[in-house]
């Protein structure tokens, strides 16, 4: 049984500002209080794509949801989101996948800003890290001028999918890319957007660990004849925008009114220069601006279950080239030897024959320090449909997540 989510919500996508349907699970507090972490940080967190919005594909597919519950149950943040077209998301399914590698960073983006606000209750000391910002209903209550935060330590995020999601993760840009495109925002983008949901939604799950940390301690003070069930996490759905609607702009719209303005004022200062003294006012001056940010980069990994390959993954794309920027030096492959990854696909893909994956795996893996690294599940399809298909997928993302975790296999089923 899939767990609910912690949070479930929408965000503009940073491509052209419609909405995507979005969930966060985050482990309940009493996982912590368990575990005993050495840091009152949160720094493992997952992100999983779905497959192709045209075919039915959404973030309840039940490969992603074996996904979300696994992956939560060791420890970390999961999220999943519905690119355009899929689920209750705005639009439709592009052509060129160019959006949706848009839709992903937008997710990304808001991920790895709420991760780094997440923090655990330390010394019974409330731990709100936005406190400004108003926890529910969530408006934009964040000063404009407010100090950035002290970044974490450097965490582990997972950029995973499956089937077309696992296309879409391996043609996202460098993390760096992502984090400096959310660094520095004017009020109203979807950038800016994006960024007071993720602290909104941080600073309610700090809120909510707080009370259940002052809870527990209250029970472990009670005589043993005493019991009363802790609450359990809230699952807290919300929609919409941040911002009032009188200050939201479309990103694209807003850099070219921007420009615009600029090129007027510009002329302007031609013809009327000699008339006035003076200089004409920076334009960037009257924008308004959030409190710029410095995240440290997390490690990245990748998960791939049902990778697409050539033809279909160039006809999914629709034969677009992916921006350099976004494949890294080398293309993929080298992407993919470089980082942790784990690949799992079904010797029966209907999409791809085995020959061709087990070709293409055994390359990666055999490349020099080469960190990729695959199973093949006999008599698996594309569609992992089989009674024990989702307790394989399952067990080989267990003992992958522990192994670049450093923890105890143990714990796999």
């Amino acid at each position: 049984m899939p767990p609910d989510p912690t949070f479930s919500f929408s965000i503009p996508s940073v491509h052209d500002d419609i909405l995507l349907e979005c969930r966060v699970y985050s482990p309940p507090p009493a996982f912590f209080l368990r575990e005993k972490p050495d840091t009152n940080r949160i720094l493992r967190g997952a992100v999983i794509a779905h497959p192709y919005a045209s075919f039915g594909g959404c973030y309840d597919d039940h490969v992603v949801l074996a996904l979300v519950t696994e992956i939560l149950r060791l420890g970390f943040v999961v999220g999943t989101f519905n690119f355009r077209g899929a689920g209750g998301s705005k639009g439709r399914t592009s052509w060129t996948s160019k959006p949706e590698v848009d839709d992903y960073i937008s997710f990304v983006g808001l991920f790895v800003h709420y991760l780094n606000a997440l923090q655990l209750p330390e010394n019974g000391e409330p731990t709100l890290n936005s406190p400004h910002v108003p926890l529910s209903p969530i408006r934009t209550g964040v000063p404009l001028e407010q100090a950035p935060q002290e970044p974490a330590p450097q965490g582990t995020l997972i950029l995973g999918g499956y089937s077309y999601g696992s296309l879409i993760a391996v043609q996202l840009p460098p993390i760096e890319v992502i984090i400096e495109r959310f660094a520095h925002v004017s009020q109203g983008t979807a950038e800016a957007e994006i960024r007071l949901r993720a602290s909104s939604l941080a600073a309610q799950w700090n809120k909510d660990a707080q009370m259940h940390y002052e809870i527990h301690r209250g029970e472990s003070l009670k005589t043993p004849n005493v019991h009363e069930p802790c609450p359990s996490p809230r699952s807290l759905a919300m929609g919409g925008y941040e911002s009032e609607s009188g200050t939201r702009r479309p990103s694209h719209e807003s850099r070219r009114s921007l420009d615009a303005f600029r090129r007027s004022l510009e002329r302007s200062h031609i013809h009327l220069g000699r008339r006035f003294s003076g200089d004409v006012p920076n334009v960037g001056e009257s924008e308004l601006h959030l409190a710029p940010t410095q995240l440290v980069p997390p490690r990245i990994c990748y998960l791939l279950v049902s990778p697409l390959l050539p033809p279909i993954s160039k006809l999914a794309m629709f034969f677009s080239t992916p921006a350099k920027s976004n494949s890294g030096e080398g293309g993929v492959d080298i992407k993919l030897a470089s980082h942790h990854t784990l690949a799992i696909y079904g010797d029966q893909d209907v999409f791809t024959s085995r020959k061709k994956l087990r070709v293409w795996a055994v390359t990666l893996w055999h490349r020099h320090s080469s960190l990729f690294r695959f199973h093949e599940v006999v008599g698996a399809g594309h569609f992992w449909n089989e009674h024990d298909d989702e307790a394989k997928i399952r067990r080989f993302v267990c003992n992958w997540v522990q192994g670049i975790n450093q923890s105890d296999p143990a714990r796999c089923p």
